[in-house]
């Protein structure tokens, strides 16, 4: 009865020791089908990223073609500008890019009254760029004018296809990631995900400064005063004096000119006095050397 008892004791222990190596060969099998399908997202990605040619090829004919793709193009302009005062002027065109929408980027101003300079950066819509370099002509006198523009086309829709293709390979991730039965596997797809991540934020940052940057003109105008500038002309205001000014005028005139006469007059008792004292002191020298010299002489007869 013990020997049956032992033997079924050692079956038992046999059958559990294979479960568990199953179970081991299981899970490692899983971890090792876990790592092939990172590993081979990363040679996707990879490929994707490496091979910019394909993406290049595709703008090419996108770009050749205006009806199936919209060009992106940046457009700015650089100005120089006379005018009859450069502060009230910058004012002005502070006021006139708010009604179109725009916004101040940078502003200064130096200098003093008959002799200033300012310059300023605005960004308006693209679309009122034309308009609004007529009506800076209205205000004073382009000297320099420079109206340039960047094509982008192919950049743009070449970061597009890497945005998809990196929004692809990370939806990707998640679903390697729900697989993952263990911490390994977790940190390892996690740590795919976050750089995966990285590049899905910088290539929507750049994206969306180029959609700014198209949609909206950067204009840089510098102002500055000139003998050349045009000048507005004003109706003359007839503004007679008030007896009461014409009589505190006339009474601080006589007071001016008394006021420098008396100075003047005390100028010229001064100079007289020490011209004077000067002249005194030298006659006294002179009488007494003369008068030494006589004594001398006298003495030698």
């Amino acid at each position: 009865m013990k020997k049956y008892c032992l033997l079924l004791l050692l079956v038992m222990l046999l059958f559990t020791a294979g479960c568990g190596i199953n179970e081991s060969q299981s899970i490692v099998l899983e971890s090792d089908s876990i790592r092939k399908s990172v590993s081979r997202n990363d040679q996707l990605s990879g490929g994707i990223e490496a091979s910019p040619t394909y993406n290049e090829e595709k703008g090419d004919k996108a770009a050749e073609n205006d009806t199936k793709i919209e060009r992106k193009i940046i457009r700015n302009a650089n100005v120089s500008l006379e005018v009859e005062n450069p502060v009230e002027s910058l004012s002005e065109i502070e006021l006139k890019i708010k009604t179109l929408n725009g916004w101040l980027v940078e502003s200064s101003s130096s200098g003093y009254e008959n002799n200033s300079s300012a310059e300023i950066q605005v960004r308006i819509p693209e679309e009122e760029l034309d308009e609004f370099l007529v009506w800076i002509d209205s205000i004073g006198k382009i000297s320099y004018k420079r109206l340039y523009a960047d094509e982008i086309t192919l950049e743009y829709y070449d970061y597009q296809a890497r945005l998809e293709n990196a929004r692809n390979q990370k939806q990707q991730y998640l679903e390697i990631m729900g697989k993952a039965n263990n911490v390994k596997d977790v940190l390892e797809v996690q740590n795919h995900i976050d750089m995966v991540q990285e590049r899905i934020d910088s290539y929507a940052r750049r994206i969306e400064v180029w959609n700014i940057q198209v949609a909206n003109s950067l204009v840089a105008i510098d102002l500055y005063q000139s003998s050349r500038a045009v000048v507005t002309s004003k109706d003359p205001e007839w503004n007679p004096l008030t007896l009461k000014e014409m009589n505190k005028r006339l009474r601080n005139g006589l007071v001016s000119f008394f006021n420098g006469l008396t100075v003047f007059l005390q100028g010229a008792l001064i100079l007289f006095l020490t011209v004077f004292i000067w002249i005194f002191l030298l006659l006294w020298l002179i009488w007494i050397i003369i008068k030494k010299v006589k004594k001398n002489k006298k003495r030698k007869k």
